[in-house]
């Protein structure tokens, strides 16, 4: 089933206004936006992304380079935080919305390209880190008309 222009437009719409909520609640939380590159060197990500390899769309750059579309966000925030922001103050609170791009299992012939909204909180390792992670995500998610949800908490 085809959508039309018009069921896309007003899923784009209910999408951006689901943005702009979740955007007004980090904000509140005081958590500075940022943007990192699309691409990331094949090098890089082969030592640092916990992505598996066949997750990945692999692109030739000018200069012969091997690079990589960004399949995540925490390892280019985390590489940030140790090369570029080291004197920063700690804690940290850096939140990102992006596309991100993973190919689907083996067996799964889709491409997805993701968008994503999320925050860091870097250099912040006591419980009460933990437990303003989880209340910033439950108010972003309602703010943004999400309700019924159900938030795992992982390692």
């Amino acid at each position: 089933m085809t959508e039309s222009p018009r069921q896309i437009s007003a899923l784009t719409a209910r999408m951006r206004a689901a943005e702009f909520d979740i955007r007004n609640v980090f904000t509140r939380w005081g958590y500075e936006e940022i943007m990192t590159s699309a691409l990331v060197d094949y090098e890089i990500f082969r030592k640092s992304y916990a992505t598996s390899e066949a997750q990945t769309y692999k692109l030739i750059g000018e200069d012969g380079r091997i690079l990589v579309l960004k399949p995540d966000m925490t390892t280019p925030i985390a590489q940030l935080a140790a090369t570029q922001w080291q004197d920063v103050a700690r804690p940290l609170r850096v939140a990102y919305f992006t596309r991100l791009f993973r190919r689907g299992a083996d067996n799964d012939t889709r491409s997805r390209e993701l968008f994503q909204a999320g925050v860091e909180l870097i250099g912040d390792d006591n419980p009460q880190g933990d437990a303003e992670m989880i209340a910033l995500a439950a108010q972003a998610l309602a703010e943004a008309g999400l309700v019924e949800v159900q938030i795992n908490v992982g390692h």
